[in-house]
């Protein structure tokens, strides 16, 4: 399986389990040329951050499931990111935003009542078009 496929493969695992456990989440970056590819990471938002703990374990597992070991969670300013690499260093990330997005000066939170479907993922279009512009 090439990396591209791959990829799309891990984080539409990661989309069904997180839907199989009820958490609720957006992508609000990382799907520009879906569903040719994933970007360099996903950027998500999970509408209750307690489920943030099982949200890294579900991220992780979908990781394990593929043979990915070399992972890495760090947190940062604007939540956590949790990186991997896989036996050819091809690179895997997800970056869990904390409630709202920000940039610069201004913030946005999401509109859980007005979300897209894009394949297995959900958008709020404004945070969308907020984090890629």
């Amino acid at each position: 399986m090439n990396y591209n496929k791959k990829k799309i493969s891990i984080f539409n695992l990661f989309a069904y389990e997180m839907h199989k456990k009820k958490i609720a989440w957006i992508v609000t970056g990382g799907l520009n040329d879906f569903p040719i590819k994933i970007g360099r990471d996903l950027d998500i938002i999970v509408k209750d951050y307690d489920n943030h703990k099982n949200t890294k374990k579900i991220y992780i597992n979908c990781l394990k499931k593929f043979g990915i070991k070399k992972i890495v969670v760090k947190k940062s300013f604007y939540g956590e990111i949790i990186f991997a690499y896989d036996s050819k260093l091809n690179y895997y990330e997800l970056h869990l935003c904390k409630n709202k997005i920000r940039s610069g000066y201004f913030s946005i939170k999401p509109d859980w009542n007005k979300l897209c479907k894009i394949g297995n993922f959900y958008i709020d279009p404004a945070c969308y078009i907020f984090k890629n512009n």
